[in-house]
């Protein structure tokens, strides 16, 4: 087998150089950021003795796109790179496709950890889940513990409001200081949940602050991207909150029935590298969220006005991905192709 590596300012720029030099049946083994560009790995082999050691990582042909499919998709805004990565092969169901593209991880398979701490961007859900969460634990039998580094106007008194409908004591502690002083009330059995004021992972002094909490109660850090929110923009904010704080690997996707435009969160899951942990859904609570799940969800779209038809071309999404995006997503399909 013929291995080559090349590399361009972008994505397509290597591939094309690969193209060139080694053909149409060139294999692509793999992709990565590097300084100033991409690099991509390629192979190829015309000798039929190494034809099964090739389909290793050879994709099996797509069928014919399923039109009510395809329109699913680009009703949740789904960027032209995800739509490929989530059609499903010849034999293969939408949640075989799923599991294929994505690595599910729910907190709850961490039993170590005794504490989980709900970050985002503002306006993302973090408070819900946090409630949706104390709730589960409260009809599993626990009894959470529900603290808030949350100072800003009106915002401890919502969660203390929903706390209290659920039996529970909210203790605020926006600081070390604070948090270790509340901890110290923590048995053995008692589940941590910890709300945080908005994550701006592009500010140091953000990042820096909710990373400190989290390292203080030794908590899983968790991260919340509303559904219907813009690909490009949740793309990047998952990657720079994944570069700004340590062990954020787990993503929470609310207004998951409502909104239920799953492009950002998929977006943002796959340039970011995190595992999907869960889906937030409204008055039934929060839900360990799996493939079966993820492409009943993907499957469906809410109806639309007979005048404004459905547009079912795979790239007619209202933004596109810059080169970089595409770049990640990719390097990060190849990565999960590799492992296999």
């Amino acid at each position: 087998m013929r291995v080559k590596v090349f590399s361009a300012p972008t994505l397509r720029g290597a591939i094309s150089l690969l193209r060139e030099e080694l053909g149409a049946d060139a294999l692509l083994l793999s992709s990565r950021e590097i300084a100033g560009g991409v690099e991509v790995t390629a192979a190829i082999d015309p000798e039929d003795a190494a034809q099964d050691e090739l389909e290793r990582f050879d994709d099996v042909p797509a069928p014919p796109p399923d039109p009510a499919l395809m329109a699913s998709f680009v009703w949740h805004n789904l960027p032209p790179i995800l739509v490929d990565a989530l059609s499903p092969r010849t034999g293969e169901s939408l949640s075989d496709a799923c599991s294929r593209r994505f690595v599910f991880r729910p907190a709850s398979d961490d039993r170590a950890r005794q504490a989980l701490l709900v970050c985002g961007a503002a306006g993302s859900g973090r408070t819900s889940s946090i409630v949706a969460l104390a709730r589960r634990h409260l009809l599993a039998g626990g009894l959470p513990m529900v603290i808030t580094a949350d100072r800003r106007p009106g915002a401890a008194e919502t969660l203390a409001a929903a706390t209290r409908a659920l039996g529970l004591t909210l203790i605020v502690a926006d600081r070390p200081d604070t948090l270790r002083r509340a901890l110290a009330r923590q048995d053995a059995e008692t589940v941590l949940l910890i709300d945080t004021p908005p994550l701006d992972p592009f500010s140091p002094d953000s990042a820096e602050s909710i990373g400190a909490l989290a390292e203080t109660a030794g908590a899983r850090p968790m991260m919340t991207i509303a559904a219907g929110t813009d690909p490009l923009e949740a793309a990047e904010f998952a990657c720079a909150a994944r570069q700004a704080l340590d062990e954020l690997d787990r993503l929470i996707i609310t207004r998951f029935a409502s909104s239920g435009r799953l492009g950002g969160p998929l977006a943002g899951c796959l340039a970011g590298e995190f595992s999907l942990a869960a889906a937030l859904l409204g008055t039934a609570g929060i839900s360990d969220l799996g493939p079966d799940l993820l492409a009943r969800r993907l499957a469906q779209r809410r109806p639309l006005a007979q005048s404004a038809p459905i547009n079912i071309v795979p790239d007619a999404t209202p933004r596109t991905f810059n080169d970089r995006h595409a770049a990640l997503i990719s390097a990060h399909i190849a990565a999960q192709q590799a492992r296999r």
